[in-house]
């Protein structure tokens, strides 16, 4: 159910009411902000090594490890550490970055606890929304992203969707552990993920 969940990645604005996110698993949320005539275009950003994408980690767990190299991973993609963080959403308005990715604290203790099951924290994805005519504002459930910021969502999903997957795989193997008489501790969970992440 982890996995199902998390694959219906449902869009959720971080400070708005578009639609609703997925009702289990590790889903994103998006947000969407602009500004008219401000920025670097898509083919500006797309002539480098992959579209620079922010990723805020505020879990610093071995799960948003795995995350950061499996975007890392990513050839659509190139994470960057923000220099600062009150400009980070100015930066995605301004088309400086693709899209901002913010790992929730709590990821990895949900995910490999002892006996964690079910859902897991959402992760925050901001991408800048096409200019129309005016100042772009927050996203609403029926404003576009750049073609940039699709690029980056879909690439995060993608990376999202493999560590879930690895997260469902290291719980099976926790239990299938404790059913022969083993103690799963999170030591256990943090291995058996890196094995599942390989």
């Amino acid at each position: 159910a982890l996995l199902d969940g998390f694959l219906q990645c449902g869009w959720e604005c971080l400070h708005g009411d578009a639609a609703a996110g997925a009702a289990d698993g590790l889903d994103l949320a998006q947000e969407s902000v602009g500004r008219e005539g401000e920025g670097r275009t898509d083919q500006d950003l797309a002539g480098r090594q992959g579209l620079p994408v922010a990723v805020v980690d505020r879990d610093g767990s071995a799960v948003s490890r795995h995350l950061l190299a499996m975007l890392e991973g990513s050839t659509a993609i190139r994470p960057v550490v923000p220099d600062e963080m009150d400009e980070v959403e100015g930066q995605v308005a301004d088309q400086e970055l693709a899209a901002a990715v913010f790992v929730p604290d709590g990821l990895g203790r949900a995910a490999l606890s002892p006996g964690a099951s079910g859902e897991l924290p959402r992760l925050e994805v901001m991408t800048a929304v096409l200019p129309a005519g005016e100042a772009a504002s927050a996203m609403t459930s029926t404003d576009a992203a750049s073609p940039a910021g699709s690029t980056a969502v879909n690439a995060v999903q993608s990376a999202a969707a493999r560590l879930a997957g690895a997260v469902e795989a290291a719980r099976l193997s926790a239990r299938a552990y404790e059913a022969q008489g083993g103690v799963a501790d999170e030591a256990f969970l943090e291995e058996a993920l890196a094995a599942a992440v390989d």
